[in-house]
């Protein structure tokens, strides 16, 4: 469970806050779609999480609770149990990747850090990891380097590494952005077999409303730092509330129809030096109001336990758009 995070960038007057408030759960066996545009703060709300936030970050508040455990991220992020606790994926798999190292000294370094075994048995382990994760020939490629690897083979070396210490929670910040259709749905396919298998709870950094419709079962939806909407993906696909959530919906371009001009949002995501008092997506939003921008609007929670940050979302899901 991430709770109230807060991360903010540069320093003195140029410091301004880029994630403001956040919270979300995951429980075993779960997977939680963490989605929205380019500088909504999905990616630094899932290295916080994880404890990996670039050394400019300052977390101002927040805190992860992991198997009962409280880890106050503003004070000892470096104190996560990262890999038998929380792992990472990341969206480039080659540059996450040191290119000096075989795949073999990447994965028997990450068993033996993280379960102290001896160097043999290390990488034995490794061969079986990559067995895992659908590599058919691993003592060729624990031989390899990444620069000899295609996109999903490196892709399927990172999962492997994370999966090396048997964590509780997979932090995934878009791993299947930079992989073609087929080989994606090979990585999420081996995620689902992951899970099955251990329990392992997954948060899916996406912008992508397939791949949420494929893997998730509920979602998070963020804007200008803020989480607008919680919802299960099937409720969200049938009835978002959120103005953000139905025009990110429609404007997934799968959903448009040959001939047809495309759906856009207007504008774009402001910058944190430029979010509004009241609500941060009113300049956009077909159904704003001067209300809207009086003051900060809360993350409310409706009768069938929804979450919406929105004062008008009965009329937005009236609405037939």
């Amino acid at each position: 469970m991430l709770n109230d995070l807060t991360v903010s960038f540069g320093d003195g007057a140029d410091r301004h806050p880029v994630v403001q408030g956040v919270a979300l759960s995951i429980a075993a066996g779960e997977t939680v779609a963490l989605l929205g545009e380019s500088g909504c703060g999905k990616s630094v709300t899932a290295r916080a999480a994880a404890g990996l936030l670039p050394g400019a970050a300052h977390v101002d508040a927040g805190s992860v609770v992991l198997e009962g455990v409280r880890y106050d991220l503003a004070e000892e992020s470096d104190g996560l149990p990262r890999g038998a606790g929380i792992a990472m994926i990341f969206q480039e798999p080659i540059a996450a990747l040191d290119p000096s190292l075989t795949v073999e000294a990447v994965l028997a370094g990450s068993v033996r850090r993280h379960t102290g075994a001896d160097r043999r048995t290390a990488t034995a382990r490794a061969a079986e990891l990559l067995e895992q994760v659908g590599i058919r020939d691993p003592a060729s490629v624990l031989r390899r380097y990444p620069h000899e690897l295609s996109g999903g083979m490196a892709q399927r070396v990172c999962i492997a590494r994370a999966l090396a210490g048997s964590p509780k929670v997979l932090v995934a910040d878009e791993p299947t952005t930079a992989l073609d259709v087929t080989v994606q749905e090979g990585v999420l396919d081996l995620l689902r077999e992951r899970q099955a298998e251990s329990g392992l709870g997954i948060l899916f950094v996406t912008h992508d409303w397939g791949v949420v419709a494929d893997i998730a079962t509920r979602c998070v939806v963020m804007y200008a730092g803020q989480v607008v909407e919680v919802a299960p993906v099937d409720d969200l696909f049938a009835d978002a509330r959120h103005p953000y959530s139905r025009g990110l919906m429609a404007a997934n371009p799968a959903a448009g129809r040959p001939g047809d001009r495309l759906t856009a949002l207007p504008g774009r995501v402001p910058d944190p030096s430029e979010w509004p008092t009241g609500c941060r997506f009113q300049a956009r939003c077909l159904w704003a109001s001067d209300e809207c921008g009086r003051a900060p609007i809360p993350l409310t929670t409706s009768a069938d336990g929804r979450h919406v940050r929105c004062i008008r979302w009965e009329e937005v899901a009236r609405a037939d758009i």
